[in-house]
């Protein structure tokens, strides 16, 4: 009898059936992946043209602010009854490609409600809102800071040699909330105070003005030709000055840059040039800068610099930084850092007010200020009347 002979099974036949399969996984791993992909490339498109959409509505939003507060479109605006509206203010608006519609509501008596919409051919629809409400200009800025003519919150240091006077006769008072330090001669006409919350220091040296502080620390050789007076005194409140509509009203006249350096006269559009950052003027003989400057960095004047403020209202203004003076030029108007500090050298000369939140630092000869009252004014009208917009907060309304 014969053994039976195994048969060895086809190894061909499972190879090819195992590299089928393997093709098979692959490719559909592969879809998959390219699925996944393709997935986020479209998410990530969305978020890109989404982006630029809150973009494009975001700019409306300024837009309308800026046209609301244009003095002219106000009094069209503010005698409607509440409720009622005005459609697509600025037709034909094109934003980053997407077309934006601005639409104002009046919520309340003074209260306004402005809507941006940014819509592309895609249809992709973004909608803002902010509610704002406007104030009168004037009860805003009437304040005992600008009965002043030098105001800082930090210490004030006085030095090297210059005057300290007022226009036409009037009383002007220098006060700083913490200390203040006179190492120069501090020559003044007989009608200014000098006031501190925390002390004066006088060194060797002639001063011609009233002195009132808690403490007073006079060198035995000064000599103060004033009274001289020790008690306490009040705290006098920084104002804290809402900018945004001097960046509006620029911004609707073509006048907003990211940094500014020039060595030339200028005279912005409508008066008020915005900087997004820091501002270097420098130049010879003649060189004016007729108009605003509001920075949201800091300023630096140099050279023989003059500066013009337009309406009495801000020669300088710093939403964040600090403000130097080293012109032997004359700045005219109101300098106001709102957050920064005040350096001031060479041989220069501050006609208007000097209202500044962190410290104060004179030297050279310069005459810090000759004290003329420069209230902020609406920068759409060109006084201290009217209505402002008071800035609002965004929220989505829809996407």
């Amino acid at each position: 009898m014969k053994e039976g002979i195994m048969k060895l099974p086809n190894r061909n036949g499972i190879a090819l059936v195992s590299a089928l399969f393997l093709t098979v996984f692959l490719l559909l791993a592969t879809v998959g992946f390219l699925q996944v992909a393709l997935n986020a490339s479209k998410n990530e498109t969305a978020s890109f043209d989404d982006a630029k959409a809150f973009s494009a509505a975001e700019s409306g939003l300024h837009l309308g602010a800026a046209w609301i507060n244009r003095a002219e479109n106000a009094d069209l605006f503010f005698p409607l009854s509440i409720g009622a509206t005005m459609q697509d203010i600025m037709p034909g608006l094109n934003v980053n490609t997407f077309t934006v519609r601005v639409d104002m509501e009046k919520t309340s008596a003074t209260g306004v409600r402005i809507i941006s919409t940014a819509q592309s051919a895609g249809a992709i629809n973004y909608n803002k809102i902010v509610c704002q409400n406007a104030s009168s200009f004037t009860s805003r800025f009437r304040a005992a800071a600008f009965n002043h003519a030098i105001l800082c919150d930090g210490p004030f240091d006085f030095g090297g040699c210059g005057n300290i006077s007022a226009a036409g006769g009037a009383i002007a008072s220098l006060h700083s909330n913490s200390s203040l330090n006179i190492t120069g001669n501090a020559s003044a006409s007989p009608n200014i105070n000098i006031t501190s919350c925390v002390s004066i220091s006088v060194g060797n040296r002639t001063v011609d003005a009233n002195l009132e502080a808690p403490v007073l620390n006079i060198h035995n050789n000064a000599r103060i030709n004033g009274l001289r007076i020790v008690d306490s005194v009040n705290y006098i409140e920084i104002p804290d000055i809402d900018l945004l509509p001097y960046f509006h009203e620029a911004l609707y006249n073509n006048e907003v840059r990211s940094g500014f350096n020039s060595s030339n006269s200028y005279t912005p559009s409508g008066g008020i040039l915005w900087v997004n950052g820091d501002v270097q003027l420098s130049g010879g003989p003649g060189t004016t800068f007729n108009g605003m400057i509001v920075a949201t960095g800091n300023i630096h004047i140099s050279g023989q610099v003059n500066v013009n403020a337009p309406g009495r209202g801000f020669a300088l203004a710093s939403e964040h930084g600090d403000i130097q003076i080293t012109t032997s030029g004359t700045i005219n108007g109101l300098v106001y850092a709102k957050n920064g500090d005040y350096r001031q050298t060479a041989n220069g000369r501050l006609n208007g007010q000097l209202v500044v939140k962190g410290s104060i630092s004179k030297g050279g000869n310069s005459d810090i200020v000759v004290y003329d009252q420069n209230l902020p004014f609406n920068p759409n009208t060109g006084n201290a009347n009217g209505y402002m917009l008071e800035p609002g907060t965004w929220r989505e309304e829809n996407q």
